[in-house]
């Protein structure tokens, strides 16, 4: 999440339920979607090291080392901070 970039939503992620249809807006989303989980995790699991985390055909995913793995409870976590992070409206950058 770029420092540099405006508080408005990046033009590639406006309005994206509008323009799903769109391969570069869903890509674009769901890349941004595996940072935010990314940093989801090192939140909530500072030791968490991070592997790849591409967006795929239709989902992204996360590759995570983290010490004893993760637990089933542990994903309603994640998914909680998630929203939180969303909802400090970080700005995002499309390079």
């Amino acid at each position: 999440m770029s420092e540099q970039a405006s508080a408005q939503p990046a033009e590639c992620l406006a309005d994206p339920a509008a323009r799903w249809d769109e391969t570069e807006v869903r890509d674009t989303f769901r890349h941004s979607a595996a940072h935010v989980m990314a940093a989801a995790v090192k939140r909530l699991f500072p030791e968490a090291k991070l592997g790849i985390g591409p967006a795929i055909e239709d989902r992204f995913y996360y590759d995570f080392d983290v010490p004893g793995g993760f637990k089933p409870e542990d994903l309603a976590d994640i998914e909680a901070e998630m929203h939180k992070i969303v909802a400090e409206a970080h700005p995002f950058a499309c390079e």
